[in-house]
């Protein structure tokens, strides 16, 4: 008996037992999860595969088969039957087993909110405790479980990234010509940072921009010079061309003067022969020079049309960064005010000094049926399916 056949015998005795012993409801297959799909009768179209989208599985002969919404051994029926209508097979055996459910996620009141690995009979109770257990801390509106000390080493850290988004800002304005960064930058974050920290902001700050202004002033300048080159080039193109032109005038002078000579009998028809072709070998010289000078000038008009790129995009790059700037300083600040009013809350509730209180917690599975979202109230022996979230939440908040 070959291993194939021994498995699928001892699959068989797996079902039978199963058929006599109490059926337990079978976790229905989505899309996300991963199948592995075994056919005794035919071991090459074996396969493992995520349920995609439509919920199907593709395979080979059969195509696309529709599979989301059914447990295991109903998929295992669904095929089979795929494979007897196809005339494939006339009495396939089928094994289906999932070999990787979607996970479960746990969010709201727990210490590690995220995914988690399903397992048959997985219950709330096991998912929270998987998630790190309940967590006690203080809601975020009296200090989001920070200490008061923490709190302030959080201003300190949001006040110096703002002061070094206003020194940015500043610094940007100058560089476009909007104010002058002796002046332009709010000096109000300042107050949370010694001086040292902020001048170190503003030599570092001023450090950068200057190294960036002289790379593009290079830049410039080699344009500059290439652009220098061209107009000579040009300028001896000119002179060359004007020499050709006189040379050209002579030869025509000299070519009439040969034609009469010849005419009266004075000179060989091979001089005139002589000076044809020297005047051919002038107007090709004149026709590159010509060829020269256009393509000097072309490279000159793009040598131009570089340098305002280069300004362009410059500038374009200046303000794309100042705009940047001004919303990470907007954030910076609300988050700066956030942080206050969390300092204060935290003192008022340390002052409070209240004893602790149970909390209740209430369980909500947000789980989708039917291609919607249905939010189920739960209890901690509550079943969970795959791709089910579980949000864990406290209807009276703990204190300490």
């Amino acid at each position: 008996m070959t291993g194939r056949a021994f498995f699928a015998c001892l699959l068989s005795l797996g079902a039978w037992f199963a058929v006599m012993a109490p059926a337990a409801a079978e976790t229905s297959v989505q899309s996300g999860d991963t199948v592995s799909i075994q056919i005794t009768e035919a071991p090459e179209m074996d396969r493992v595969s995520v349920v995609d989208p439509d919920g199907r599985v593709v395979l080979a002969g059969l195509g696309g088969i529709v599979i989301a919404g059914h447990g295991p051994e109903a998929i295992a029926r669904i095929i089979s039957a795929a494979l007897r209508e196809a005339n494939l097979i006339r009495s396939p055996t089928v094994f289906v087993d999932v070999t990787e459910w979607r996970p479960v996620y746990a969010d709201g009141r727990v210490r590690r909110p995220g995914s988690y690995e399903y397992s048959h009979g997985f219950t709330v109770r096991q998912l929270i405790i998987a998630a790190g257990g309940l967590d006690l801390a203080l809601p975020s509106g009296s200090g989001g479980g920070l200490s008061p000390n923490e709190l302030l080493a959080e201003r300190k850290a949001v006040a110096y990234r703002l002061f070094q988004a206003e020194v940015l800002i500043a610094g940007l304005q100058e560089d476009l010509g909007l104010a002058d960064a002796a002046t332009a930058f709010d000096r109000t974050a300042m107050s949370q940072l010694t001086d040292q920290e902020a001048d170190d902001v503003i030599r570092l700050d001023a450090a950068l921009r200057a190294g960036a202004r002289r790379k593009f002033e290079e830049e410039k300048s080699h344009l500059r010079k290439a652009g220098e080159l061209l107009d000579f080039e040009l300028t001896l193109l000119e002179q060359r061309s004007v020499l050709q032109q006189e040379e050209q005038a002579r030869q025509d002078k000299e070519m009439a003067t040969a034609r009469e000579l010849r005419e009266r009998g004075l000179v060989p028809a091979s001089r005139i022969t002589d000076l044809a072709r020297e005047n051919a070998t002038l107007s090709s010289g004149i026709l590159e020079t010509r060829s020269f000078a256009a393509r000097a000038r072309q490279e000159r008009a793009a040598n131009d049309h570089k340098v305002l790129v280069a300004e362009t995009e410059r500038d374009i790059a200046l303000r794309t960064a100042l705009s940047n700037a001004l919303a990470s300083r907007a954030n910076l600040k609300a988050q700066l005010e956030v942080i206050e009013l969390r300092i204060v809350q935290s003192a008022e509730a340390s002052e409070e000094a209240q004893q602790p209180t149970q909390p209740v917690t209430s369980v909500t599975i947000h789980r989708m049926v039917d291609g919607a979202s249905r939010s189920i109230p739960a209890s901690m022996a509550s079943l969970v399916e795959p791709g089910d979230v579980i949000e864990v939440a406290f209807l009276a908040s703990p204190k300490s």
